[in-house]
């Protein structure tokens, strides 16, 4: 969704956290500031690709290494689903939870356009606040507009992350960032070349290299996040019978998790 260059400030009503001494994150609501904090080491994900009024359970988006899945958590799985509106990604049922899962290389950072729509697809400013949660730690805020930016890094890697707005409106993100702050080391940066596909694009049998690292598993996922294929062996795979198409394969090692994208003919 195209959005103003400007953006108000966010008002933070309440942080509350039961364990923040362990990875306690700095909260931004300037854009600029965030962004300056991460370098270039970020994917910013404007869902202008998407469908207007799809309706999807769930999505998996993908830049360079940055890896991440976006499903809605619910008590009834799958109970509302995604809604694709204008180039933000919103739920189609009031009171639907994102839960983002990280599937590609360490993120310690997530951001941007956060908040709640009535029904019409419009930002409301009486049906907010809204909830972010890492773990047990939940941070409620109240964005000023639909263009209000909120930023965490946290001081290491999360895997996971939710956020919701209130029962009565329809949860929504957009202009969203994922990022690392994180350095690597030379061993990790060597670690993660070193892991390679081929043949690639491929009709069979696929092979993994990790160099000298030692594989403990490959997990092969399609663009919506399925596991299609789990191995806990080095190569060769059999891909034959993968419909043709784009695929996500997480090749996990002692040094962490490299994610590829595999092309199946």
């Amino acid at each position: 969704m195209k959005k103003n260059s400007f953006f108000l400030s966010l008002v933070l009503l309440a942080v509350s956290c039961s364990c923040f001494a362990q990875n306690t994150p700095t909260v931004y609501t300037d854009e600029a500031s965030f962004v300056a904090a991460l370098g270039s080491n970020y994917f910013l994900d404007d869902f202008n690709d998407l469908t207007l009024g799809t309706q999807v359970d769930s999505l998996t988006r993908t830049s360079g290494d940055f890896v991440y899945s976006i499903k809605d958590k619910t008590s009834s799985l799958y109970s509302i689903q995604l809604y694709e509106l204008n180039g933000s990604l919103s739920h189609s049922g009031y009171g639907g939870v994102f839960q983002l899962t990280n599937k590609g290389k360490d993120i310690n950072a997530f951001g941007g356009y956060l908040y709640g729509t009535d029904a019409s697809g419009a930002y409301n400013a009486e049906v907010n606040p809204d909830t972010v949660t890492v773990g047990t730690n939940v941070y409620t805020f109240t964005p000023a507009s639909a263009t209000s930016f909120i930023g965490f890094i946290f001081p290491e890697a999360i895997s996971s992350f939710k956020f919701s707005s209130t029962y009565k409106t329809f949860s929504t993100i957009d202009h969203f960032y994922v990022g690392s702050s994180l350095t690597s080391s030379v061993s990790e940066v060597y670690a993660k070349a070193s892991v390679k596909l081929y043949p690639n694009p491929v009709r069979d049998m696929l092979y993994v290299s990790t160099g000298e690292q030692a594989l403990q598993s490959v997990v092969v996922c399609d663009f919506s996040g399925k596991v299609v294929i789990s191995s806990r062996t080095a190569s060769p795979i059999n891909v034959s019978a993968l419909p043709a198409g784009v695929y996500l394969v997480q090749i996990r090692t002692a040094n962490g998790v490299v994610t590829r994208q595999m092309i199946k003919q």
